[in-house]
């Protein structure tokens, strides 16, 4: 039976100075899907291809929510701020999330970098 850990461990080199921390799964998890980071792929290294997207976006969007304002609100951005961010009007921003309008190739492409996702996923699905 594997050992079962509880509470956050602190393992210290030899000088006495703090090197790792072990914590609960849990929590590492907990973590990794608040702040979007990617977890370490099979081999340690972290995998920046694919970004974690915590488990309320991916409810929203598998709810029907617009892609763009999901992840706008994802990020903290306004949609003055992302807006701002991308060259074009909060009208238009408003206007796609609200399915009246669709991004032009560009806007989608700059819309994407700005909310660091691929173009696709800001396609609203049918």
């Amino acid at each position: 039976m594997g050992a079962t850990v509880s509470k956050i461990q602190i393992i210290y080199d030899d000088d006495g100075t703090p090197a790792f921390a072990l914590i609960p799964y849990s929590q590492y998890w907990q973590i990794v899907t608040e702040t979007g980071v990617a977890p370490p792929n099979h081999e340690g290294t972290l995998d920046h291809r694919e970004p974690t997207v915590p488990p309320q976006v991916r409810a929203r969007l598998s709810n029907g929510e617009n892609p763009t304002k999901v992840y706008r609100e994802w990020r903290n951005l306004t949609q003055d701020e992302l807006a701002a961010k991308v060259g074009m009007s909060s009208g238009y921003i408003s206007q796609v999330e609200r399915g009246e309008r669709t991004f032009s190739r560009k806007a989608r492409a700059n819309v994407a970098a700005a909310l660091d996702v691929t173009q696709s996923d800001l396609d609203p699905k049918q």
